[in-house]
């Protein structure tokens, strides 16, 4: 490699690190925001599995165990506190830019890597949930990752070790968040391509003994992973649905105009298509694939929440961040610069919209934190519908009523009378109702008829049992 190639590589690294590092500044806005109802949900099952209860057991899943299994691996360096998960899974995240920029570059070129990675920092909701513990970003990250392991396991001769790498990174993606399931489609088009049984083997092989070892080390509970990873969500398509807008809908509008964003993704769209009617397409059909599985993922899922939408966004930014750049790379030496504003605006924007978005715990769930640590010990199960206030007060609750989530309480995949029974074993000495308890007026009652003393902030009421 010469001198030349070297600096090359050098100022693109150095490109690249400049992009993450904006990125990572903007994102460590939210890190210490109000929690909402997901991060309580999946922060107290961290802190339930952390004190010996058994996931699937005894706390009920709403993931595949993979998303359980990364909350606790994160916890080990950065400790299980609201920050420190939060700055784990940013982290994640930014590993996601240079995905991005990995995948780009092995079709089109640097210059299309870094244009990759910059659109997709700037691609809503990605900025939005890069710091918040939801499954939803992580997943997305690591089947980002197993496509462009792909492209570089099949490009020129196989590499053996990374063909294997695609299947165990793809699984684990699948281990995280079912929806990685999109990313299957160019991975088996680049394996195929090849018309060999050894190439297409070898990812297998490694997708399998992922599989295996999830297989093996919750061989005892599979019927309750069955359960809630597939099927409460398949009970959920039937039930509430947040808003009366359309997924279609919602899949036209992510790129809004009105954003840094929604321009750039329009004018790669543009770009891609000025090639192929030009008959010199670029080469980047593996990132469309991506781009129109997610399209048809999100279109069939119910309900569709703001959340999933990050999955679509970072299948979408980064084909146009490609096209944009290999086609600035292919007008003049400095034309790569005139996208240095446009994402500059971009994460201006988002950082704007963080800010708007730091604000404190709800000041009833701060009250209702005092309430529980003050009417409770740390060896006590304490019951609540809003999970992050046991959280916040250091105490655990019992693993099965963690989720009360909308599908879970207002849908009626847990009865009534099991919450009651639920409750009813948990010896908990005080329940917490604020959220969706009060859906089901049989559960308010049997509760007020357990826990006769009342205490009330705001949307808050405290349930505790009689002196």
């Amino acid at each position: 490699m010469g001198s030349t190639s070297k600096k090359r590589i050098g100022l693109e690294l150095v490109c690249l690190a400049a992009i993450v590092a904006a990125a990572a500044f903007v994102y460590t806005r939210s890190l210490h925001t109000a929690t909402n109802y997901d991060e309580g949900n999946y922060l107290a099952s961290l802190d339930a599995l952390r004190h010996g209860q058994t996931l699937g057991r005894d706390v009920f899943l709403d993931q595949p165990p993979g998303w359980y299994l990364l909350l606790q691996g994160l916890a080990v360096p950065f400790g299980a506190t609201v920050t420190g998960i939060r700055t784990g899974l940013m982290l994640v995240a930014l590993l996601g830019l240079v995905a991005a920029w990995a995948s780009a570059r092995a079709l089109a070129g640097p210059v299309a890597g870094l244009a990759a990675a910059a659109v997709l920092s700037v691609a809503p909701p990605y900025p939005t949930l890069a710091a918040s513990v939801e499954s939803d970003p992580p997943s997305t990250v690591l089947a980002l990752c197993a496509l462009a392991l792909a492209l570089y396991a099949y490009r020129g001769r196989t590499k053996t070790w990374l063909a294997v790498a695609v299947g165990v990174v793809f699984a684990l993606a699948l281990s995280v968040k079912l929806f990685a399931i999109v990313v299957a489609l160019p991975i088996a088009v680049i394996v195929l391509r090849r018309r060999s049984v050894r190439d297409a083997a070898l990812p297998l092989a490694g997708f399998a003994v992922v599989v295996l070892a999830f297989v093996v080390g919750y061989r005892h509970v599979l019927h309750q992973v069955w359960q809630g990873v597939f099927g409460a969500h398949l009970n959920a398509r039937g039930g509430h649905q947040p808003n009366g807008v359309s997924n279609l809908s919602r899949i036209v509008h992510l790129p809004d105009l009105h954003t840094p964003f929604g321009l750039l993704a329009w004018t790669g769209i543009v770009l891609a298509l000025v090639w192929l009617a030009r008959r010199r397409p670029l080469r980047l059909w593996p990132l469309w694939l991506f781009t129109a599985g997610a399209a048809l993922f999100t279109l069939e899922m119910k309900p569709l929440l703001d959340h999933h939408l990050v999955l679509l966004a970072t299948a979408l930014a980064v084909p146009v961040g490609a096209a944009i750049g290999a086609t600035l790379e292919r007008l003049q030496r400095f034309a790569p610069l005139l996208l240095v504003p446009a994402v500059a605006a971009g994460l201006y924007q988002e950082h704007r919209r963080l800010a708007r978005n730091d604000v404190p715990e709800r000041p009833s769930y701060q009250w209702a934190a005092k309430i529980v640590a003050a009417n409770s010990t740390p060896g006590q199960l304490v019951v609540s519908d809003i999970p992050s206030v046991p959280f916040l007060a250091g105490r655990r609750q019992p693993g099965q009523l963690i989720d009360t989530s909308i599908a879970r309480i207002v849908d009626a995949y847990l009865k009534p009378r099991d919450v009651l029974r639920l409750i009813d074993a948990s010896h908990a000495p005080l329940v917490v109702v604020g959220r969706n308890f009060r859906s089901q007026p049989a559960i308010v009652r049997g509760i007020a008829q357990r826990y006769p003393r009342r205490l009330r902030n705001g949307d808050v009421t405290i349930y505790l049992r009689a002196r």
